[in-house]
């Protein structure tokens, strides 16, 4: 018994009656709040520092708002989309704590991202946590036999820590066999903007049997419609709105900003000579934007409580820090890196979206205006296919050649796995359409993605790796190099295309909104299973264009390598795979047609040859009166305002461009997406 506190031994004793018997614990009886509160007076710290609610009324009211009792539990999700250092960690970890003693036993899951986070987070900042209150402490590391003697355990390990009669296991998202096979009653998802909707969805189903079911999902805000930002709008979407005391106007201020901030030289009474936050509705000076306010909910009867909170309320984040940060968030990157984690709401630069619906329907109104049909078959050749798969169906463009070198799509269709082999219906659109080159994405269907290759060798390619940027746009598996032709033909994996995703994905959107690829029109219906239902819709508006919407393409400096990292994104919540199956068709395009027909030439004019309209394409006409006018007036299209300097996407240290990742010089003539400083 040497230097085991009595009354703590007491306490988890009384912990295992009472449930057993079932009567509420000690933590249940006092709930949360006072439970945390009570911790506080038995010296709890955070990294370090002394622990209190009472400088924190915004994150007080969250936690106030937590599910107080089993059946207030049961089934719900929290949601806390936040911008960065709120303290939104440590109350999770505080609340799987209370209800790990006060509803024990529950095995309850702590998900990270990646390992290496779920580690950091289980040895550094939860086992820290508990270190700092002895109560706690004692309840984690001894155990009391049956036969009454007590044991010490120590911390246990560093994925797996019992407390009591509950069991806390840190996982990672990011491995399929972490999360597979493991029963649990509740669940911490943080940092849910690096975890695919595929990986809530399955670390969720290891709650089917339990009988609490809560899962609480916390992070960083990221894209629009997607990740956190998502699963917030799914929810009561409860902002905090700051109170005027002069007006009385309530006014959610990460809505208003930076127009909420003003520099007060004298003119505001009793401010400090400073940035200062002002009312939206009157400008009168707003003391402290966190007190007085409240939660208000925009969909107040939501199944899902969502939560949003902004650096505008902290306790340690002036007016002045905001506006400065503010004021540096000149990039696209920093304007978003600013948005997410200054203000927790959810960013994109419009200009990383090629396409809107505009866009789209130009397309489709250019194509009608030259007469193009949708086709029921092709006998012409020169047409090329994308098939993007999904567990359960494909999405499949068939575009053909124009004579002009411009493309049309002839064909889209959703084929659903109706007969067990989607591919099935491929192969009958390859002789229906008499394809000369389909390329089709690897996964999920591997297996049946390889036997279609191999049905039609040489005609099809599978897609065997998306490249990173360093990497050429695409690399073809028959296309053998020195160290190829020393492996045996059979080991070769000839007809697949490894692919630079971002760079061809970009050409591909970039053809559509340039006019270079065009549809018939907007209007082709088809059945399609929807929620288990059979329904006609308009394919192209409903799926094609909704997805070529949905699709982004952004620039990020990698954390590690400090290096520009391009990545195709999906928005609003979108998996866009028809913006996968035009990118694909346009690979087999390529090996076809050559890079070189990335500028794509009209057909020419008959009668009189015509004028240039551009001060480059007139000089090249003189001088060189073979080449093709329209080709001319491309190299000079009047978006040419300045030099490679001007632009923000310009790195003058290492002469680069982080927008088209290739190498420059500041006085290089600007291209067609130059962003002026």
């Amino acid at each position: 018994m040497s230097g085991i506190d009595l009354r703590s031994e007491w306490l988890a004793q009384l912990d295992r009656i009472t449930v057993a018997s079932g009567r509420k614990s000690e933590a249940a009886i006092l709930g949360f709040v006072p439970w945390v509160e009570s911790l506080a007076q038995q010296g709890l710290k955070i990294d370090g520092i002394d622990f209190e609610l009472s400088s924190r009324p915004v994150l007080k009211q969250i936690y106030m708002s937590m599910p107080a009792t089993i059946e207030e539990a049961r089934r719900s999700t929290i949601v806390l989309m936040k911008s960065a250092q709120m303290g939104a960690s440590v109350l999770s970890f505080l609340y799987a704590l209370w209800i790990a003693i006060a509803w024990e036993p529950l095995v309850i899951g702590m998900f990270l991202p990646d390992q290496a986070t779920a580690l950091d987070i289980s040895q550094r900042r939860f086992l820290r946590l508990i270190r700092a209150v002895p109560d706690l402490h004692r309840r984690l590391t001894t155990r009391t036999l049956p036969d009454g003697s007590i044991i010490n355990v120590g911390e246990q390990n560093v994925l797996t820590r019992i407390l009591g009669e509950s069991h806390f296991l840190f996982g990672w998202t990011s491995s399929e066999t972490v999360t597979e096979s493991r029963a649990m009653d509740a669940e911490i998802v943080d940092e849910v903007q690096q975890i695919s909707l595929e990986q809530l969805d399955r670390i969720y189903e290891r709650m089917s049997a339990s009988r609490l079911r809560l899962r609480f999902m916390l992070s960083t805000a990221n894209m629009p419609e997607a990740d956190i930002a998502k699963w917030w709008s799914l929810g009561s979407m409860k902002s905090w709105y700051s109170l005027c005391t002069a007006c009385g106007a309530e006014s959610d201020l990460s809505q208003h900003f930076p127009s909420c901030v003003t520099l007060n030289t004298g003119q505001i009474e009793e401010a400090p000579l400073d940035y200062v936050y002002c009312c939206p509705k009157c400008s009168a000076w707003i003391r402290d934007p966190a007190n007085p306010g409240r939660f208000v909910a925009a969909r107040p009867d939501a199944h899902i409580d969502s939560f949003h909170i902004s650096q505008i309320v902290s306790s340690t984040i002036t007016a002045r820090d905001m506006i400065e940060a503010w004021n540096r968030a000149i990039t696209g990157d920093q304007r978003k890196s600013f948005w997410n984690r200054k203000l927790g709401l959810p960013y994109i630069d419009p200009k990383q979206v090629p396409l809107d619906m505009a866009a789209c329907m130009a397309s489709a109104e250019e194509g009608e205006r030259l007469g193009l049909q949708w086709q029921a078959s092709n006998a012409a050749g020169d047409v090329y296919m994308g098939v993007d798969q999904h567990a359960a169906w494909c999405a499949v463009v068939i575009k053909k050649r124009l004579p002009d070198n411009r493309q049309a799509i002839i064909h889209c269709e959703a084929i659903f796995d109706t007969n067990s082999d989607p591919f099935a219906r491929v192969d009958e659109l390859m002789e229906q359409y008499r394809v000369s080159i389909a390329t089709v994405e690897q996964l999920p269907n591997a297996n049946d993605a390889r036997r279609f290759c191999a049905r039609w060798s040489g005609r099809a390619y599978m897609v065997s790796a998306y490249t990173g940027a360093s990497a050429d746009m695409l690399t073809w598996g028959d296309a053998a190099s020195r160290s190829d032709r020393k492996t045996a033909e059979d080991d070769r994996s000839r007809y697949t295309v490894g692919v630079q995703q971002y760079r061809m994905m970009q050409t591909s959107l970039m053809r559509i909104k340039n006019r270079h690829c065009l549809f018939p029109s907007a209007v082709l219906e088809q059945t399609v299973l929807d929620d288990g239902e059979w329904k006609r819709v308009n394919i192209i508006r409903d799926m094609v264009f909704r997805d070529y919407c949905a699709t982004g393409l952004v620039v990020e400096q990698d954390d590690e390598t400090r290096k520009p990292k391009p990545k195709v994104v999906k928005l609003r919540g979108i998996d866009p795979h028809f913006s996968f199956a035009t990118m694909l068709a346009d690979v087999g395009f390529t090996r076809v047609h050559g890079a070189s027909q990335f500028i794509i030439p009209d057909s020419g004019q008959k009668g009189e040859r015509p004028k240039s309209d551009t001060p480059l394409g007139e000089k090249v006409t003189r001088n060189m009166p073979g080449f093709p006018v329209h080709v001319a007036n491309m190299m000079d299209q009047g978006y040419r305002p300045g030099t490679c300097s001007g632009c923000v996407n310009y790195k003058a240290d290492i002469n680069y461009c982080n927008l088209r990742m290739f190498t420059t010089e500041a006085t290089a003539v600007s291209c067609e997406l130059f962003d002026p400083k």
